[in-house]
């Protein structure tokens, strides 16, 4: 059968210590004022810079919503949202929804971050005192902005309908990157969901290492703080010793990260994560491939902790969850659909499929995304009679989990980041005068990253990796710079003349 709805049902009882009080259903800035009533010298945030109360984090979030509001902000414009710092980041989001206007919380080089802004009409861009400078030069360098753009204080929109958030998705086929328009509702769902799936409350102390910019890692946040529990960041880059002393010495209850975070976590430091992760319950990680000889380590690594994987997207933060260490059998799946949730097998057409059959997988959700920003088109395009197609290729099986086998595109997934090809093959077009080239994906032979970019270029000659790097270091964000860089003498191509990275990654091996 191909249409199905479950429920995971592996909630840890004893997280919590009251109830919630309903604060699921306020917005994120009324949740940190309900817990700043209730228990105002609470814990809200621990980083390694300091600390912030409830009481603390609703004072600074009315502050930053001043802030705003004097600067020019109103209810339905745009903030991009790009400070350093994670408790920053979390109380500007905070502030900006507080007063009605929609974040846009991201990370960047200075040109993706204007890029952004100007795509998003954004009143305002919050970011770090000595980069704000920087980003000014940059748009005042850019000659591409549109009639409108002022340099100074950017474009002011109003929309009719604007959305409760906008997470812009790391890469698109189209080279580019698409605003997924988050509702207010889809954003109260998210948080409901997990707090039902979780048992959350004021005793969660969640030490999250997942990017914030990205939806799994900030609908974690935006849950703890709903509950009334203690977040637990890293500022800077993952240091992943500090991180196994941190959640010792702050007795976290759950760990939420990347995979690519875990397999470093497991295959460099699996000692020093079992003796200083003591006080963990649960971990839950997002789904790209972790090395099955990772997931098996981590579970013998951590015995009394439940391992959760959970299956999502930009458009849906969440769909369906695995509970490895219940279900053993199914470690090479992505679960059963959360309960609210339906998943549908189909074809190309939206079709569905017999039961066991590989297809495209489509799926409907109460947290599923309202929309791309100003692209109705490209939105429209992935939807199929009320249901939407995840782009991802799957099964399900007799009893209704999921299995996901790749994707419908050229997009590469680089440690849960996401990969255009063509968006680095445009920007290498100067350094490669003229030469074809093409980017494709390839397993990560160390096992952490799931994939890594490599380069292709047509030809009996190619520029040195560092000379790519250096090419592209002020250009893309480091993730998407290629690894690998070689010489071919033709690319494969169809008779189309398109090419087939398929065979390219083949050739990569």
């Amino acid at each position: 059968m191909t249409d199905f709805t479950a429920h995971d049902g592996t909630a840890t009882p004893g997280n919590g210590t009251t109830p919630a009080a309903n604060a699921d259903a306020l917005s994120l800035p009324e949740a940190i004022a309900h817990w700043a009533v209730l228990q105002p010298d609470a814990l809200a945030i621990i980083t390694t810079t300091g600390r912030l109360t409830y009481r603390e984090l609703s004072a600074r979030v009315v502050s930053l919503a001043g802030s705003l509001s004097a600067n020019g902000v109103e209810a339905g414009d745009s903030v991009v949202v790009t400070p350093s710092g994670r408790m920053d980041m979390l109380a500007a989001v905070a502030a900006a929804m507080s007063i009605g206007a929609v974040p846009v919380p991201m990370s960047g080089v200075d040109h993706e971050v204007v890029a952004v802004a100007r795509d998003c009409e954004a009143a305002l861009v919050v970011a770090d005192a000595g980069r704000c400078g920087r980003l000014a030069d940059v748009i005042r360098d850019d000659s591409t902005r549109p009639d409108g753009w002022s340099g100074e204080d950017g474009v002011m929109v109003r929309p009719d309908e604007a959305p409760g958030m906008l997470i812009y998705t790391s890469g698109t086929t189209a080279g580019w990157r698409r605003g997924v328009m988050v509702s207010r509702a889809a954003l109260t769902a998210s948080v409901r969901a997990l707090s039902d799936l979780f048992d959350m409350g004021p005793a969660t102390r969640e030490m999250v290492l997942a990017p914030l910019h990205h939806s799994f890692g900030l609908t974690r946040c935006r849950a703890v703080l709903h509950a009334g529990g203690t977040l637990v960041v890293q500022e800077g880059a993952f240091a992943p010793a500090s991180a196994c002393m941190a959640m010792e010495t702050f007795g976290c209850t759950v760990l939420s990260a990347q995979p690519s975070v875990l397999a470093t976590l497991v295959q460099q430091y699996g000692p020093i994560l079992a003796s200083r992760g003591r006080s963990l319950r649960r971990i839950v990680t997002g789904t790209m491939p972790l090395a099955s000889a990772h997931r098996e380590r981590l579970l013998d690594l951590m015995p009394h902790v439940q391992v959760t994987m959970v299956y999502g997207l930009s458009e849906a933060t969440h769909f369906s969850i695995l509970n490895m260490r219940a279900e053993p059998g199914r470690l090479e799946s992505v679960g059963r659909p959360i309960a609210g949730n339906d998943v549908l097998i189909a074809g190309r057409d939206g079709t569905p499929v017999p039961g066991g059959w590989v297809g495209h997988i489509l799926i409907r959700t109460p947290v599923l995304a309202s929309g791309y920003w100003r692209r109705e088109s490209a939105w429209q395009e992935r939807l199929r009679d009320g249901w939407f197609d995840t782009g991802d290729i799957g099964r399900l099986d007799r009893d209704g989990y999921l299995y996901v086998i790749g994707r419908d595109d050229d997009l590469i997934n680089v440690g849960g980041e996401k990969i255009a090809p063509a968006e680095i093959e445009d920007q290498l077009a100067p350094l490669l005068k003229g030469a074809a080239c093409a980017v494709c994906g390839v397993l990560d032979p160390d096992g952490i990253q799931g994939w890594i970019p490599v380069l292709f270029v047509e030809g009996h000659s190619a520029p040195s990796a560092r000379e790519v790097a250096d090419h592209l270091r002020d250009r893309v964000a480091e993730f998407k710079i290629p690894a690998v860089v070689r010489a071919i003498p033709l690319l494969p191509r169809t008779s189309s003349g398109k090419v087939i990275r398929r065979s390219l990654a083949m050739l990569a091996g």
